[in-house]
């Protein structure tokens, strides 16, 4: 006989599974693995259905606490028999409520770093909002930022540094998790943006110290560009052309940058 399977929603966190066997005696266990679409079976749980007398169905509580992910859910429908065989009847789904977001990439005045405002449609309460940002195919180049609420409006920002991902250019992808009070979580994913190597500008200032024009001190301000790992300057006198050209290796001043 045909056997089949409701879903019912008890509360933002629990699902009530009520499976029909119409009355067949043969059927001894029935079983519903289950588990969220969103990460792959990473979250499977296998739920057994007890049989309740009163209704004559069986019945199991599908807890998204042990899930923690919104989005649709797949719940698959076994039912074994007196035979000791085991089948599979349905494999619908159910979906849970998703928090949605809206995002607006913000410009900064050093390209190599952008800012993200993550605006959540949400009445929800919400506990956290991470961005898992990488431009690496293998990913090994991820970084999780912590976004800031903006306010008290549900609106959280995080500034992407490129000095955060190996200096790397070009494409970069992330992701919005954001975390509910109840332990509910939403993932959502953003498109790809872009980081450029800002354009270098230094400002140089030379200074001759005891005025007897012997030793000069060259101090370059780079602007706080931290993927410069070295700096020399090349230099000769006016006569002779280059024949003595000299390397100067300059030092970083720690307190001055």
């Amino acid at each position: 006989k045909k056997k089949t399977k409701k879903f019912k929603k008890i509360n933002q966190t629990e699902y009530l599974i009520e499976v029909d066997t119409k009355g067949n005696q043969e059927v001894t266990k029935v079983e519903l693995p289950t588990w969220s679409e969103s990460m792959g079976q990473d979250d499977l749980n296998w739920y057994q259905a007890k049989y309740n007398s009163n209704t004559g169905k069986w019945e199991t509580k599908i807890n998204i606490k042990n899930h923690k992910d919104t989005g649709h859910y797949q719940t698959h429908l076994y039912i074994k028999r007196l035979d000791n065989k085991k089948e599979l009847f349905d494999t619908s789904g159910f979906m849970v409520d998703s928090v949605s977001s809206e995002v607006d990439f913000q410009k900064s005045s050093h390209s190599g770093i952008t800012g993200i405002l993550i605006k959540l449609d949400s009445k929800k309460d919400i506990l956290n909002v991470e961005v898992p940002v990488w431009s690496k195919s293998d990913m090994s180049d991820i970084k999780w930022y912590r976004a800031t609420r903006v306010d008290d409006r549900n609106e959280f920002k995080v500034n992407v540094d490129y000095s955060f991902h190996q200096f790397n250019t070009g494409k970069y992808n992330a992701h919005v998790y954001i975390t509910e009070k109840n332990g509910m979580r939403t993932i959502n994913s953003l498109e790809p943006f872009s980081l450029t190597r800002p354009k270098l500008k230094p400002i140089i200032n030379v200074n001759n110290p005891d005025g007897r024009q012997e030793k000069y001190i060259f101090t370059v301000d780079l602007n706080n560009h931290p993927e410069v790992a070295h700096l020399k300057m090349p230099t000769w006198g006016g006569e002779n052309g280059q024949n003595d050209l000299k390397w100067y290796n300059a030092d970083q001043n720690k307190i001055t940058g």
